[in-house]
Order: C-alpha cells, then sequence, then structure tokens
C-alpha cells in the first residue's frame, strides 16, 4: 500500500517537468512514515519483552513450552529490528547533518537497545548473525545494555530451525542496506533504499506468518502455579495498634516475612534465594481492597504499569545478578538496565527499597528494610511488591505475586 502509492507519484507524467519536486515529494511521505515505525518496532519490543516476563514467571514450566514462547518473544524482536532499520539509517553519507545532543543520545540508545535485544537472543543460536549484530552495534554506539529478562532460544527442533533462517534472511538483508545507505549521494537513491527495505519488511512478515508454531502446554493445566506471598510489620511497636504507620519525615522500618506457595515435593527446582522490591504508591482504598486489585491484575495491566513491571524486572534480575557474581550494585548504573517507553519514569525514586531472603527447606524467609518515605507527604499508601528468585540450578525466575503488599499511613 505504501510502494503503490509512491509508485503512483512516480508515473504520474504531469512531474515528468519537474523531478526534483516530485522526489521531495516522495521524501516528505517516507519521513512521516518514520514515526510511525518507530512507534510500531516499540511496541514489537514491548511485546517480547511482556513474553519474556511471561516465559520466566513459572518455575515449573515445562521446556516445550519454554522454547515456544521464547520463540515468540524472539520473533517480536525480530520485527522490532526490521521495522526500525528499514527506513532508519543511523549515519548515512547523504544529507548527515547532527541533531541536537539530547534527541541523539536518546535515539542511540534505542538504536543500541533494540539491536542488542535481538543479539542477546541469538547468541545461541548462530555466532555468526551474533557477531555482525554486535558490530552494528558498535558502529551505532555500544550502550550497556544488562538485560537478563530474557528468554533465550537453544535448540535444534524444526521451530527453532524454522525461526533461525527467517532471522538469517532479515538480518542479512537489513545490515545490506545499512551498507548501501553509507554510499547514497542523492535523494534518488535514498528512496530506492528506503522502497526496498519496505519490500524486504513485507517478505519477512509473509514468512513470519507461515512460521510453524507450537501451542505451550503449560497453560492448559488446572495446577495452581508456584508464586510468593509476603507479610509485613512495622518494627516500631508504638505504631503498630491501628496498623502500620510512620510520622512524615521518618523512614519506615518494616520486618518482613516471605513465603514461597504451591511448590511440588517432586520438583526438581527449588528456590535458594529471593530479592523482592518494594514500592510505595499513592492509595485510594483504605481498607487493602485484595480481591478488587487482584481482579484487575488478571485482567492485565494498564500501559504504564506494564511500563513501570518491566522496569521494575529488570531492575531486580540486574540485582539478583550482581548479588551472585558479588559486584557491588554502586558500581552498576541501573538506568541503562530500564525499558525506556513513551511512559518512561525513572524508579530511581524516594519510597523504593531493595530486599533479599534466604529461604529454608520450606519456602520461608525473613528480612527487615527500611522503606524511605521521608520525602512523601501525608497520607495513606500502598504498596507495589515484585518478587524475583535464584533456583538450586543458577537459573532465574520471576515470583508471582499471591497477594497484596502492606498498606501503611504517613501522618503528620
Amino acid at each position: 500500500m505504501i510502494e503503490n502509492r509512491l509508485d503512483q507519484e512516480e508515473s504520474n507524467p504531469n512531474i515528468e517537468g519537474s523531478l526534483y519536486h516530485g522526489w521531495k515529494w516522495k521524501m516528505q511521505i517516507l519521513e512521516s512514515l518514520k514515526a510511525t515505525f518507530r512507534n510500531i518496532c516499540f511496541e514489537f519490543r514491548t511485546l517480547a519483552k511482556e513474553f519474556d516476563l511471561l516465559n520466566t514467571s513459572f518455575m515449573d514450566i515445562d521446556s516445550k513450552s519454554f522454547l515456544s514462547i521464547s520463540g515468540v518473544a524472539l520473533c517480536c524482536s525480530l520485527l522490532s529490528f526490521c521495522t526500525l532499520f528499514v527506513v532508519h539509517f543511523p549515519k548515512p553519507a547523504y544529507g548527515q547533518h547532527k541533531p541536537n545532543t539530547k534527541s541523539s543520545d536518546f535515539e542511540t540508545q534505542f538504536c543500541s537497545a533494540v539491536i542488542q535485544d535481538l543479539s542477546q537472543r541469538l547468541r545461541k543460536m548462530d555466532g555468526k548473525i551474533w557477531e555482525e549484530l554486535e558490530s552494528f552495534s558498535g558502529e551505532i554506539g555500544d550502550i550497556t545494555n544488562f538485560s537478563v529478562v530474557m528468554a533465550c532460544m537453544s535448540g535444534s527442533g524444526h521451530q527453532e530451525r524454522a525461526i533461525l533462517k527467517l532471522c538469517t534472511l532479515a538480518i542479512s538483508g537489513v545490515l545490506n542496506l545499512q551498507k548501501q545507505a553509507k554510499t547514497m549521494k542523492h535523494e534518488v537513491e535514498q528512496y530506492r533504499i528506503w522502497q526496498s527495505g519496505l519490500k524486504l519488511l513485507g517478505n519477512v512478515i509473509l514468512k513470519w506468518f507461515h512460521l510453524p508454531s507450537l501451542m505451550p502446554k503449560y497453560f492448559f493445566r488446572t495446577r495452581v502455579h508456584i508464586g510468593v506471598e509476603l507479610f509485613a510489620a512495622n518494627m516500631d511497636k508504638k505504631n503498630q495498634l491501628n496498623g502500620i504507620s510512620i510520622q512524615q519525615g521518618f523512614q519506615l522500618p518494616l520486618s518482613l516475612c516471605i513465603q514461597v506457595k504451591n511448590v511440588l515435593p517432586t520438583s526438581s527446582r527449588k528456590v535458594r534465594r529471593i530479592c523482592c522490591i518494594l514500592l510505595a504508591q499513592p492509595s485510594v482504598d483504605s481498607h487493602g481492597g485484595t480481591a478488587e486489585y487482584y481482579a484487575g491484575w488478571r485482567l492485565g495491566w494498564s500501559g504504564e504499569e506494564m511500563e513501570k513491571i518491566l522496569n521494575l524486572t529488570e531492575e531486580l534480575f540486574v540485582k539478583m545478578r550482581l548479588i551472585q557474581s558479588g559486584t557491588k550494585l554502586a558500581n552498576f548504573d541501573l538506568d541503562k538496565c530500564k525499558f525506556r517507553g513513551p511512559n518512561f519514569e525513572n524508579t530511581h525514586q524516594t519510597g523504593k527499597a531493595f530486599v533479599t531472603f534466604e529461604v529454608d527447606k520450606r519456602g520461608r524467609g525473613f528480612s527487615m528494610c527500611l522503606l524511605d518515605v521521608s520525602a512523601l507527604p501525608c497520607g495513606l499508601y500502598k504498596t507495589l511488591w515484585l518478587c524475583a528468585c535464584l533456583d538450586n540450578k543458577g537459573g532465574f525466575w520471576n515470583l508471582p505475586s499471591l497477594n497484596a503488599g502492606p498498606i501503611f499511613s504517613i501522618k503528620p
């Protein structure tokens, strides 16, 4: 449809005497499409992250279901990459200009994040493609992307071979377009490259439709999934009479207990360590509203809530990886791992705390934390909490929350 619109302009005899005006009109059409393609790219990347979150939220998932969801996430990441780089050329030779530093830095980070998201997924499948993507990322500007909430595909099944074949075709085509863009000298060549990119994208989408699809059998089970419950109490006994409360300007000391639920005795995976993140949010429900809160959770998070969940989950997995490797958290920039979307909000703020639990054989752990709410105004607050764990095999998993977080009040 886009190509038809452009070809109609090219075949119009009325512009034969004003070819320059014709190319300008076509370039304006394509320039107007670039913003749309960036938005579509972000939507595909969001889908990939959500499938990653889904895949790592069930410790007892079977390998076939795991690979099936990983394949869908990989395809979403591939489509995100193709959608962006068939119309976006970071370093063209023609019309090269220097945008303002702030927008340029954001564009570089976004492009690098899209490339690295795809390259990390392909690292175990094809080393040659991975090296090409890493080289391309280095040309744009290598940005550290410590994303570990990612279910990488591995294996040599029919589905994996079909997806890898599509990835090879798509990535080779996109990188070839990027090479051509470096040598273009005028608008006609730029238009031709864009036209070739749109044809490539259409071909990739058609082949994607014909990929074999396997339904994850895990989600047809009726057994309840593994999750955790969190219980909190105010360490200051003077403020326990009317629930959890703290005076304005002070930090909230909490005594925490976590309980892993629904683990089968025959399960080969055992939770060894849990990392939990607590985030204070204004509350309008004075009674906690557990049933109402989780009714909304089962229907799915809203756009802004989903983005916040993805950011917090990334931070949790980074924290777990750093704890396992012995790296000090102060030496790592958590902002670089965050999922930056249109509703991006820096969660490095007051009212947030990380807590680590060592879990015993019964799946129970105890810990304490100081929730920094000293800068928050008076009022009633609920606590959004998320958990990630390290199992006995060295795997990282999300642990779904089975109850609402603690409610507390800040008093004058």
